[in-house]
């Protein structure tokens, strides 16, 4: 049986990203908790090692990256294909100029 848990990464104020945050074991992110930012586009990067060189993650269908809308309302997004890699951090198009932002990582442990 599957158990979930959340991990935090901080955005901070004028900031576009977040602190970095490793996914280990047997495990995937299934979701994203985005907070209320400046209004922005979220995109989620992904890398080989906490260190590695971060890019966006692409959608499955190859139609463009893993993007969401995002501003005056938080959002909760559910990816279809869970995201399993080492580490993670998210970017937004527009600086965080109302404050520092935490997003929340849902992830899914198989193992």
């Amino acid at each position: 049986m599957s158990k979930y848990y959340n991990v935090t990464m901080a955005m901070a104020q004028s900031g576009t990203l977040s602190a970095v945050t490793a996914i280990e074991g047997d495990c995937s992110v299934v979701g994203m908790d985005v907070p209320t930012i400046d209004t922005a586009t979220v995109y989620i990067q992904a890398a080989t090692s906490e260190t590695g060189t971060f890019r966006r993650i692409q959608k499955t269908d190859g139609s463009g990256d893993w993007s969401l809308a995002s501003g005056t309302g938080n959002k909760m997004a559910k990816f279809e294909t869970p995201l399993r890699f080492p580490a993670i951090r998210v970017e937004s198009s527009a600086a965080q100029n109302g404050g520092a932002r935490t997003f929340t990582a849902i992830i899914r442990d198989d193992g």
